[in-house]
């Protein structure tokens, strides 16, 4: 298994606060022995342009382990199309960068739409972003994010009524968490639909936190090692299924300096894998 870092750890500083650009996080990496970086499609700007980074990473030999986009094709028409063009935009930019996987979302449940409707619009948007997808040799790689994605389960129910081989999972370790699916369970029902890994720690709060699950429980990230998310078992299982793929680093604290924090986070992740 391969060590990457997702920009999104610190989307604060690359964002919110402007702290840093995507030349000093990709600095960042290399200083920290990690030699790949997950991207992010809502990071480009007029100074951070795809030309200029993708310039820089192959003066460094950084690999890109995959880029990232949203994704929800629960709506209208115009708001399925706009999903579906963004999503075929974003395989022409993977390969660009040199990269085949894209992670991608699958819907959010609206209120006017019954769950069998958003169902169907989600299996058909993926069906023909995968054959896109495919006819570019890149692999579609959607995370367990939001209602028609959140468990291993419905992961597998999309991916079984897809079938493609271009379309695969990004389960995500702290995720689990908010759908209240135990992560280490989940990765094992997953065996067979993991093209990609999002590594995340989150611990339970008494307090109100940044994220909740369904039924209200409150979650902050944190450190990896400090929280609920049983991380050294996920590597084991991971291993025994034969994943050779990338492992990517995305921590979610609200520390005023995540960079202290992500290379903790590095450096738990190196020692267990």
């Amino acid at each position: 298994m391969k060590i990457s870092i997702s920009a999104w750890s610190a989307v604060d500083a690359l964002i919110s606060n402007k702290r840093c650009n995507l030349i000093d996080f990709i600095d960042f990496c290399l200083e920290n022995g990690v030699d790949s970086v997950e991207l992010l499609n809502r990071f480009w700007n007029d100074d951070d342009t795809p030309e200029k980074i993708k310039a820089y990473l192959d003066q460094n030999n950084m690999k890109v382990s995959s880029y990232s986009v949203g994704g929800d094709f629960v709506g209208d028409e115009k708001y399925y199309n706009d999903s579906i063009n963004q999503i075929k935009e974003a395989v022409d930019m993977a390969i660009f960068l040199n990269t085949d996987r894209v992670r991608i979302f699958s819907g959010v449940k609206k209120e006017n739409i019954s769950y069998e409707e958003g169902f169907k619009l989600v299996i058909k948007g993926l069906k023909d972003c995968a054959q896109y997808a495919k006819s570019k040799n890149v692999v579609l790689c959607m995370e367990n994010h939001g209602f028609y994605s959140g468990t291993s389960d419905l992961m597998k129910e999309i991916f079984d009524a897809v079938g493609s081989d271009a379309l695969t999972g990004n389960p995500d370790t702290g995720n689990f968490l908010i759908s209240e699916e135990n992560p280490a369970s989940a990765f094992r029902n997953l065996d067979g639909y993991v093209g990609f890994v999002h590594f995340k720690d989150f611990k339970s709060s008494d307090k109100q936190a940044k994220y909740h699950s369904y039924s209200g429980i409150q979650y902050d990230g944190c450190v990896f090692g400090e929280g609920d998310v049983h991380m050294a078992e996920i590597i084991d299982i991971l291993k025994a299924q034969g994943y050779n793929g990338f492992i990517s680093i995305e921590y979610e604290g609200d520390d005023a300096d995540c960079f202290d924090s992500i290379k903790k986070c590095i450096e738990y992740t190196k020692s267990i894998i």
